[in-house]
């Protein structure tokens, strides 16, 4: 069943390959729209995204932790996909199938078989202007292993990503194999856009920690801390 469905890097690559690459280019952004972007499918197939989770501690308070372990064409793809599912009201979350990673080891760490990107794009609750995205201006840039630690944004505009138990079974906190991403549409699309920077070929950053607010605070509210392992790193594999 799961093979018979679309693959996330076939999908998205003809508009990977028109993406800017160099930070210091003058060719100007690529503007990412609903016209340049395909709608994407409910469920895609991914090959070379590995996701698992853990817990770890800030001295006595536990913290949730996704590792993603992910070469650069799955993540070209998964921000591409990202940007896709904000640019088309139509479309709804998009499950992700992920390369098997093995079994649980038990209390350490745990495996992630499905990311559902899932943007927040709330209009029917919404009480007065209702503002939904058009467009997405694409510049690449080079990256450290705490993005946006110099920026200090606020917590609001940080990615989100939680996990859940695709029983319901919600009282059993080491059964959630399942993850969803990655906030209201800013915070995702800067995601996004992190995850276009470190698909770059002349990225040489192979490490991207997004921590909570007990460490170098990239990611919001409520949410599991995120690394990005590229190959040769030394959490890929």
């Amino acid at each position: 069943m799961i093979d018979a469905l679309p693959d996330l890097g076939a999908f998205f690559a003809g508009v990977a390959a028109t993406l800017p690459e160099d930070p210091r280019g003058e060719d100007g952004p690529a503007a990412l729209t609903a016209q340049t972007l395909p709608a994407p499918p409910a469920a895609l197939r991914v090959a070379g995204l590995r996701a698992t989770w853990f817990w770890h501690w800030y001295e006595d308070s536990p913290a949730e932790h996704v590792s993603l372990e992910v070469d650069k064409p799955a993540l070209r793809a998964l921000g591409l996909l990202i940007l896709a599912t904000l640019l088309h009201p139509e479309v709804g979350p998009v499950t992700l199938h992920l390369d098997p990673t093995g079994a649980d080891d038990g209390e350490r760490r745990h495996v992630i078989d499905r990311l559902v990107v899932a943007p927040r794009v709330d209009a029917d609750d919404a009480v007065g202007l209702v503002v939904r995205p058009r467009a997405f201006n694409y510049w690449p840039r080079a990256l450290d292993k705490h993005p946006w630690f110099d920026e200090r944004p606020a917590p609001d505009e940080l990615p989100v990503i939680t996990l859940r138990a695709t029983d319901w079974a919600l009282d059993e906190l080491d059964g959630r194999h399942e993850a969803v991403g990655f906030g209201a549409p800013r915070p995702a699309a800067r995601f996004a856009a992190l995850c276009l920077d470190a698909s770059r070929p002349g990225n040489d950053r192979l490490e991207i920690v997004l921590e909570g607010e007990q460490g170098f605070r990239g990611v919001g509210v409520g949410s599991a801390e995120l690394t990005l392992w590229l190959p040769g790193s030394f959490g890929y594999g």
